[in-house]
């Protein structure tokens, strides 16, 4: 999900040159993307924001809608999760997203506590 060129990086396929030298730049762009969102993710408000995103994706629901169309829009939006979820899983073993996982869930188990307690009716109240 690297950030997509303006322009190829490469003119002329059949020149080893050019070719070498576009590999080495795809792989310096790779690298400063991937830089970038480890240090987004070294922060807890990246990682919460990160999580946020993978679940708004539904990368762990079901794309089938009784929309055809809206079942489309859910695998696209999916897919994107999905790349996203790899650059992430593939940055530093994982580890980062383990972190981020632990994080997402204990922040929703204190949501849900907090949201029953919200709700619940007070003693001999109606």
């Amino acid at each position: 999900m690297p950030p997509t060129p303006s322009r190829p990086f490469v003119a002329n396929a059949a020149d080893p040159q050019q070719v070498t030298k576009a590999a080495q730049l795809s792989r310096r762009v790779d690298r400063q993307f991937a830089d970038a969102l480890l240090a987004v993710l070294q922060t807890s408000e990246g990682r919460l924001v990160v999580w946020d995103l993978l679940g708004r994706c539904g990368i762990n629901e079901s794309v089938m809608h009784p929309s055809g169309s809206m079942t489309y829009y859910n695998s696209g939006r999916q897919d994107v999760g999905h790349e996203l979820q790899a650059l992430v899983l593939g940055l530093d073993d994982g580890q980062v997203y383990l972190q981020m996982q632990t994080e997402g869930i204990r922040r929703k188990v204190r949501t849900n506590i907090e949201a029953a307690a919200n709700t619940a009716r007070p003693e001999g109240g109606q």
